[in-house]
């Protein structure tokens, strides 16, 4: 879905080429969805947009674990404050993935052994920046 005013220009059309074949609109329009659930606190939608396991500061997070540490995120101030901040418009990346709110949230494209996507899923959620 495009959002009004939202078009990408021409030469960002390829903006994250490096780590995924989704377009730079399908991209951005992703982390806003991220955006809206994290302040929304819609865990269970958060949820269906994780790669399982999901890194949390650093651990790998299983599915059965992830309400309870993505809740200790959540209350945590400064975390809360960086997605706030977050445009979601020309957003870092490497070949690793796309990086939310100076590494606050990490997204990336899941492949699976065929190659076949699995679509843009969260890959990491961090407090210690």
């Amino acid at each position: 879905m495009l959002a009004v005013g939202c078009t990408p220009k021409v030469e960002d059309e390829g903006r994250y080429a490096i780590c995924t074949n989704y377009t730079t609109l399908e991209v951005e329009n992703f982390a806003k969805s991220v955006k809206a659930d994290i302040l929304r606190g819609n865990l269970n939608i958060l949820a269906d947009k994780v790669a399982f396991p999901v890194m949390v500061n650093g651990k790998p997070t299983e599915k059965n674990d992830f309400f309870t540490a993505i809740r200790e995120i959540l209350v945590t101030q400064d975390f809360i404050e960086g997605i706030k901040q977050e445009t979601c418009y020309s957003m870092f990346c490497n070949s690793q993935g796309i990086m939310m709110s100076d590494g606050r949230v990490w997204i990336s494209e899941i492949l699976e052994k065929d190659g076949i996507s699995q679509g843009l899923r969260i890959i990491a959620f961090n407090t210690m920046i």
